[in-house]
């Protein structure tokens, strides 16, 4: 995944050390919103891996966080990429299965296993 746009200082800002942005995906029918990737010790040799998902709003041209939607813990960095690249084509029944814990293997957070 590759971003798509590069974000403001106030949103770089306010992540901490162990954060990096992974991508962001915008919504093509609803002008103005997006979704923030973001990893926390995100790398290999990590044995927790966070997956963390924000919304972003837009006002007045300028990007900002409004609210983080979701966290997701992997075992490994392979597992979280392996998630992070399924997430834009899984419907929503995918994602809520995944969400509660009944999702396939394949891409299941550490704290549904």
């Amino acid at each position: 995944m590759e971003k798509l746009f590069e974000l403001p200082r106030s949103i770089t800002e306010q992540l901490e050390d162990n954060m990096e942005v992974i991508t962001t995906i915008f919504s093509p029918t609803l002008a103005g919103i997006g979704i923030l990737i973001i990893g926390e010790d995100y790398h290999a040799d990590a044995d927790h891996v966070v997956v963390r998902i924000y919304l972003l709003g837009n006002e007045e041209a300028e990007w900002f966080i409004q609210d983080e939607l979701q966290a997701f813990a992997f075992h490994n960095l392979f597992s979280a990429k392996k998630f992070i690249g399924n997430l834009p084509s899984m419907s929503a029944l995918d994602l809520m299965l995944v969400m509660s814990g009944h999702g396939s293997k394949s891409h299941q957070p550490v704290f549904f296993q």
